[in-house]
């Protein structure tokens, strides 16, 4: 994977910085896209397939039924699109779709919850990685600022 580092030195202009920070943002949520991206492949799944899956199997947690309406609503997509994602993670094993009266009902097989786990591990190994350096209190310093930019962004918070 190929790093780009930008040095931010304290001469540059406030703008710089912002464009700076702004850009290095970016380049993280690409970087963890990738990496979920690669995760997935080596299971046989898209990004798709595999948000899809983790959709479900939060719904087998709470010990909700799932419909294919809910995927479309849940992530605004085509009833097409979600056909065709379930098709798929039906025919690769990994859910099972039980058609009742006017309905059908997806469940998660058991290799899909063995899947979604070797999943949230390499996710687990990716944060780990990511936070190695940073102190407890540093978590919670890059949290706040986060937060802090969204809130901004959003016109919900007054500024010093």
């Amino acid at each position: 994977m190929r790093t780009i580092k930008i040095k931010y030195s304290f001469g540059m202009e406030d703008f710089n910085c912002k464009n700076d920070i702004i850009y290095l943002i970016r380049h993280l949520s690409k970087l963890l896209q990738f990496d979920f991206e690669e995760r997935v492949a080596q299971v046989g799944l898209t990004a798709s397939q595999a948000r899809t899956l983790f959709f479900i199997n939060r719904c087998r947690l709470a010990n909700q039924e799932v419909h294919q309406k809910d995927i479309e609503v849940h992530f605004s997509l085509a009833k097409s699109t979600v056909n065709g994602l379930v098709s798929r993670l039906e025919r690769n094993g990994f859910i099972v779709k039980k058609n009742l009266k006017n309905y059908s009902v997806l469940t998660m097989t058991e290799s899909g919850i063995q899947t979604i786990e070797k999943i949230r591990q390499g996710r687990v190994d990716t944060v780990n990685k990511l936070f190695s350096c940073y102190s407890q209190e540093e978590q919670q310093r890059v949290l706040k600022n986060l937060n802090k930019m969204i809130d901004s962004f959003k016109g919900g918070i007054e500024c010093d």
